[in-house]
């Protein structure tokens, strides 16, 4: 655990793999591969709550996921007037004026309202959605 705790890992994963050493060694001791297994150490993980819609937030993106839907908007980065890169997104279609270089366009369809009340549904973040795989299903 000494070890573990001088590289960099956060104390989730120290405690996994203490988890694992430990469910190792009761599997030998069962086994009778050794005589005992010691006490193990706890390792305290701070928990780092993810953030989440209340219900009225909720409405408020699903609605705004209908408002644009089959709409494309255009992303833009430009630099403000304090030197801070910032991100304009704007209706192609619209008359708003436009700040900086158009760096893509963004397509709103249904699947996009489909995805959030999925995610809604099953606790999952907008990074594991990236993430996901074809062959993280069950099928």
């Amino acid at each position: 655990m000494n070890e573990l705790s001088e590289q960099d890992l956060s104390t989730s994963t120290i405690s996994a793999y203490m988890c694992f050493v430990s469910k190792v060694l009761a599997h030998a001791a069962r086994k009778r591969l050794i005589v005992s297994v010691s006490e193990f150490p706890s390792v305290t993980v701070k928990d780092k709550a993810h953030g989440w819609f209340i219900v009225g937030e909720f409405v408020k993106v699903w609605r705004a996921a209908e408002r644009y839907l089959c709409k494309t908007i255009d992303v833009r980065k430009y630099t403000d007037d304090d030197g801070e890169t910032q991100t304009q997104y704007v209706d192609a279609a619209s008359n708003e004026p436009r700040l900086g270089k158009l760096m893509r366009n963004a397509e709103m369809t249904e699947d996009l309202r489909r995805l959030i009340v999925f995610m809604k549904n099953s606790y999952m973040r907008p990074t594991d959605i990236k993430f996901i795989q074809r062959k993280h299903g069950s099928c």
